[in-house]
């Protein structure tokens, strides 16, 4: 039995956290990471894109060329 198999059985034992991951799991992590991250943003991005038209919408309608006042 190796000895870090004994130290991680200690530790779990005592009830501190014991990491059991494999060496690729940072890649997978970070993959993990930029999956979250990118569907926060399409979230966001989709929240948001209604909200910033409307807006956007009524800047451009208040600044439409008005005809002119022919009160003769």
């Amino acid at each position: 039995m190796s000895p870090e198999t004994l130290v991680s059985a200690d530790a779990s034992a005592e009830g501190r956290p014991v990491s059991r991951a494999a060496a690729r799991s940072a890649a997978s992590s970070r993959y993990r990471d930029r999956a979250r991250i990118s569907r926060k943003l399409i979230a966001y991005t989709a929240a948001e894109t209604p909200i910033t038209m409307a807006s956007t919408a009524r800047v451009f309608w208040s600044l439409r060329p008005r005809p002119p006042n022919n009160s003769e």
